[in-house]
């Protein structure tokens, strides 16, 4: 069946430690879809998706981080948002889905000026309820450093 969690991944065949560092920080198990989100997935998930070249997906992955950067920054004119070319990812079509998640990662860290560090990760769905908005999928004591994740051979 379905993976109820990421950790879960540790129990295939022919994972050690080091690919399931490789691994977490680009799956979910909480889309409940068999396909690939392009407006979610990490750059390096579409480079893993079967007729997808890597021109393709580096132009698509530019384009949407340019697009969110816009969003981000509040871009409040009359011009509308430029249009993601999501045909640059048609070779790979049936791998890809857009779902519409209400799955979110929130992470939160601080440090004091002594120097002390802390994070807190917690993975969470908005439920549309007025008295719930919100339920804890996860929750995790420290964010990986992605400085500190294995790099490829």
């Amino acid at each position: 069946g379905a993976f109820l969690s990421v950790a879960e991944i540790n129990q295939v065949l022919g994972v050690d430690a080091r690919l399931y560092e490789r691994l977490a920080p680009l799956v979910t198990v909480y889309s409940w879809a068999p396909q690939v989100d392009p407006m979610t997935a990490p750059r390096e998930v579409l480079l893993a998706v079967p007729g997808l070249d890597a021109a393709a997906v580096e132009a698509f992955v530019a384009a949407r981080e340019s697009i969110y950067a816009l969003q981000d920054a509040g871009a409040e004119s009359a011009e509308p948002l430029p249009r993601l070319p999501v045909e640059l990812l048609s070779a790979g079509a049936r791998y890809l889905s857009r779902a519409d998640s209400r799955v979110y990662t929130v992470d939160a860290e601080g440090e004091l000026a002594g120097g002390a560090r802390a994070s807190r990760r917690a993975v969470v769905q908005l439920t549309g309820d007025a008295r719930r908005p919100f339920a804890i999928l996860a929750w995790f004591d420290s964010i990986p450093d992605p400085q500190l994740q294995p790099q490829a051979p």
